[in-house]
């Protein structure tokens, strides 16, 4: 009798320690299958932009997509609505004067061109928000269009204030219906608009030889109304032969960022094909850049 229990008392144990081993085993297995998946997740090696296009301007094809009709925060993207707009207005080689007034109005923490007030060629204006993504020109320019439009505004936030309402409705003239521009500089974090309005802003520009020019080099000279020589580099890192990113087949366009939220728009051209990325709500600056280089990578 004491036999059979003790046999019963071993068997049960075995039957313990098994389980026991068996729940160990899986239990780590488990583990280490959620180490592998997080090591191989492919949203992270991938790209991790919130959204983002690739579309060839040959054809006019979408390769690749994601959210495109979706709000996004331009940030200094939105210098090219006013570019854009402003090429509406003034010819290049009109004089546009750039008040302190304005500069008053910069927040804190902007990019700056430091280019000094004063009367300028309006290509002057664009190669500063274009290469330098100045907060203080752009400011400067859109108070000076507002001046333009209404000579009786007081002082420059008034005009600002003008050529936001002026640019709204220049924007839905051309089909742009999804943007709010409150601040020409793009530093709100309540101004929205979408890639597929971006697009055609893009588009627009890219027709003008100038806009290629200035958005294509590392560094690019223009000559002020009184001979002085303006230079500054460009902010685009695939542009710039010292980086790490350098790009000879990427031709501009613009990047922009408000704290850990990343953009740049990319033209791209290779074996006579010409292509526009959009990266827009990439985590940091380096994973704007690796997002585009893995949006390329899958055109081949």
């Amino acid at each position: 009798m004491n036999n059979t229990k003790n046999k019963s008392k071993i068997f049960i144990s075995f039957i313990l320690i098994i389980i026991t081993s068996l729940v160990i085993l899986f239990t780590f297995k488990g583990e280490m299958a959620i180490a592998v998946l997080d090591k191989i997740n492919p949203f992270e090696q991938g790209v991790t932009a919130q959204k983002y296009m690739v579309i060839n301007l040959k054809n006019g094809r979408i390769i690749k997509e994601k959210g495109v009709y979706d709000k996004v925060t331009p940030a200094s993207i939105s210098k090219l609505f006013s570019i854009e707009y402003a090429n509406e207005i003034y010819g290049l080689n009109e004089t546009i004067d750039i008040e302190q007034n304005a500069y008053d109005l910069v927040i804190a923490g902007s990019k700056l061109a430091n280019l000094v007030p004063g009367r300028y060629y309006t290509l002057n204006v664009y190669h500063g928000l274009l290469s330098a993504s100045g907060n203080d020109l752009a400011l400067g320019m859109a108070s000076a269009i507002g001046y333009r439009l209404e000579p009786k505004s007081n002082y420059a936030k008034e005009a600002i204030g003008h050529f936001t309402e002026s640019l709204d409705e220049h924007l839905k003239s051309i089909g742009i219906n999804n943007t709010k521009i409150t601040n020409p500089s793009g530093y709100s974090y309540e101004d929205y608009t979408t890639i597929n309005d971006i697009h055609q802003v893009v588009t627009r520009l890219l027709k003008n030889e100038w806009f290629r020019t200035l958005i294509s080099q590392k560094n690019v000279t223009t000559i002020t109304p009184n001979e002085k020589a303006l230079s500054w580099d460009n902010t685009n890192e695939f542009l710039d032969p010292n980086s790490s990113y350098y790009n000879p087949d990427i031709k501009g366009v613009k990047t922009g960022s408000l704290s850990s939220y990343y953009n740049i728009i990319t033209l791209y051209q290779k074996d006579g094909n010409e292509y526009l990325i959009y990266v827009f709500g990439a985590k940091t600056n380096d994973r704007r850049y690796s997002d585009v280089e893995k949006l390329i990578e899958d055109l081949y």
